[in-house]
């Protein structure tokens, strides 16, 4: 009987690219495990704040690396609404939208349509047009409680 184990690894990577431009190759991806073959996650949050970002792990924007920001960013992720990269988790498109307006507010950013764009991967026409939108659904009210209270 052989010690050998077979193991089967599903991947999702994220990467982000200027707005018109694809990425035409990945230098190198790392994957590191312990022993019992457990992958050990990079914390995104801490690798954001040096000075460059892995490839593949967008850089934080200065706006996002205040003392403010990173009270926020603990609450948004104990609610479950954003991972440690700041990369928000199960929200909709309007919900994004809704999501960098109510942050550019409490954190006084005046390009949040921008700043949450190049972070998310999408362009800021389309989050601002998802806030429009947002803001034509009832069901958008929840929400808004909702993240109300996580950042209050």
């Amino acid at each position: 009987m052989s010690d050998e184990k077979t193991i089967n690894f599903n991947f999702n990577f994220n990467f982000n690219a200027p707005v018109g431009q694809n990425i035409a190759h990945v230098d190198r991806l790392e994957a590191h495990f312990d022993k019992d073959m457990t992958m050990q996650v990079v914390d995104t949050a801490s690798l954001a704040t040096t000075q460059e970002a892995p490839i593949g792990v967008p850089k934080l924007p200065e706006v996002l690396l205040t003392d403010k920001a990173r009270e926020l960013h603990e609450r948004l992720c104990e609610a479950g609404m954003v991972d440690e990269g700041w990369m928000p988790v199960g929200l909709t498109n309007a919900e994004r939208g809704v999501l960098a307006f109510q942050l550019a507010v409490r954190l006084d950013i005046q390009n949040q349509w921008q700043v949450f764009a190049s972070l998310w991967g999408t362009t800021p026409g389309t989050l601002r047009s998802a806030y429009n939108k947002a803001n034509e659904q009832r069901k958008t009210l929840s929400f808004v409680e909702k993240l109300n209270i996580t950042l209050s």
